[in-house]
């Protein structure tokens, strides 16, 4: 029965839109960066499917760094909800209370 239930899954992750698969990723990893070749993966034209879910109220920051060579490296995050700390957080706050 368990291997019924792992199809399904797989089988309603294929049904699912590139801009739910790209909202499941990012807040799968919320509070993190995805890098914009993981969205690329999902949906070449990401940037649409990130304006869409903008427009539908759902938070993503983007960031870009550009090396010396000229290359442009994207990253995308939804963030933590405000006052909710993330993982890193709680491990900073470790660190400086044993330092």
């Amino acid at each position: 029965m368990a291997g019924e239930t792992s199809e399904f899954q797989e089988e309603s992750v294929k049904r699912l839109t590139q801009r739910e698969k790209i909202k499941a990723l990012l807040l799968e990893r919320q509070g993190f960066w995805v890098p914009a070749y993981l969205l690329a993966g999902i949906a070449l034209q990401y940037g649409t499917r990130i304006l869409e879910l903008r427009r539908e109220g759902f938070e993503i920051l983007n960031s870009t760094q550009r090396r010396t060579d000229g290359t442009v490296y994207s990253w995308f995050m939804h963030p933590e909800p405000k006052g909710q700390m993330s993982l890193l957080d709680v491990i900073d706050q470790r660190e400086q209370a044993n330092a």
